[in-house]
């Protein structure tokens, strides 16, 4: 499994590349964030979103199968004078990067078991934010498929520990999606 998804998203991002800009989403949640602290981005490709936060003051870990997504993250992170350490890891099968984590940001990736790891990771105050299709998303696209689509109101019965700040769904673009924010609260 581990092997065919890293030829997979090699591939991918040989062919295709990606683009520099951060997700919306990531943008708009930005009054969500603490003032700064350790960040990782999960599965987060060649780093669009992990050159944002770390630009914003930001302490950011780059998590992805490809190597050719972080060469490419490395790449730019040296033309850019960017700190950014990378991992290259399977999440479906490696364990995730230890925290505290003050933000998690998961864009189009998932993999249910890695939420209660994440909420556990997760420092106290910090957040946790998820873009991620729904099943909703058949009625306009055939892929992905329904393993990697979240079903309508599943994300915060996932992380039930968090205060949910933000859990919106709806059509974004062309794409039927949840975005969610979650904080960790303090126990006591």
């Amino acid at each position: 499994m581990a092997e065919g998804s890293r030829i997979k998203w090699n591939r991918i991002f040989q062919e295709k590349g990606w683009g520099d800009e951060p997700a919306e989403f990531l943008v708009e949640c930005a009054e969500f964030l603490p003032a700064g602290g350790r960040a990782i981005d999960v599965g987060g490709g060649p780093g669009r979103n992990a050159f944002w936060l770390a630009q914003h003051g930001f302490d950011v870990t780059l998590v992805d199968i490809s190597d050719e997504a972080l060469d490419m993250a490395k790449k730019r992170a040296e033309g850019d004078g960017v700190a950014l350490s990378m991992w290259r890891l399977d999440l479906e099968v490696e364990p995730f990067p230890a925290g505290p984590w003050d933000v998690v940001f998961i864009h189009h990736y998932l993999h249910r078991p890695l939420f209660s790891v994440i909420e556990r990771e997760l420092a106290e105050g910090g957040v946790l934010l998820v873009c991620q299709p729904t099943q909703r998303n058949f009625e306009r696209h055939d892929h992905p498929s329904r393993r990697y689509l979240l079903a309508e109101g599943e994300l915060p019965g996932l992380v039930p520990g968090l205060r949910v700040l933000r859990n919106d769904e709806g059509l974004y673009e062309d794409r039927y999606e949840v975005r969610f924010v979650g904080l960790k609260v303090a126990t006591s």
